[in-house]
């Protein structure tokens, strides 16, 4: 097993920490996003509930209110694109969260990260070979999408406000 204060091995819970972390932030950008397609711009006449804590169930949400010949679909074309992100990089964060409870150092500087996959019939073994480097370049890549969520999720909970007049103003407006 892992000694104790090993510099390989705290480097690399610190990665994994680090991509928990982002993933959580890029997540509640999501589910933010979401909240404003849902309140403020209509989607609810597409879907009857929120989606609410599973990943599969925001991708279903995206998916079917951006479907091709929606209006969501003609005016947000990106957005089914932007899910097959949000899928790939959530399975990339589930193989390395899950697979750093049973990892395999190389000489070379890289790690195998193993992880047991739940199939319709089976479980499987997964096994990906990744570098710090790697890590930490995709923790970049969720941070940037993260921020672009966050931003578009800002326009969407805001702007509908601004339009409609509904704005509070006077003293304690936030």
């Amino acid at each position: 097993m892992f000694e104790r204060n090993d510099p390989q091995i705290d480097r690399l819970l610190s990665l994994v920490g680090g991509v928990a972390v982002t993933f959580a932030i890029m997540e509640t950008s999501l589910d933010l996003c979401i909240n404003g397609f849902y309140y403020n711009l209509g989607a609810s006449a597409l879907v009857t509930e929120l989606p609410r804590t599973a990943m599969n169930k925001k991708l279903e949400f995206l998916r079917t209110v951006f479907a091709s010949g929606t209006k969501f679909g003609t005016d947000f074309p990106k957005m089914l694109e932007l899910a097959d992100t949000v899928e790939k990089y959530a399975d990339h964060r589930n193989q390395i969260i899950h697979g750093a409870a049973s990892l395999t150092f190389a000489d070379d500087g890289s790690t195998q990260f193993r992880r047991l996959q739940r199939t319709k019939t089976d479980l499987r073994q997964v096994v990906m070979t990744l570098t710090p480097e790697h890590i930490e370049e995709f923790i970049t890549q969720v941070f940037d999408l993260a921020m672009f969520l966050a931003n578009f999720a800002e326009v969407l909970l805001v702007a509908p406000a601004d339009d409609q007049g509904d704005e509070p103003s006077g003293e304690g407006a936030v």
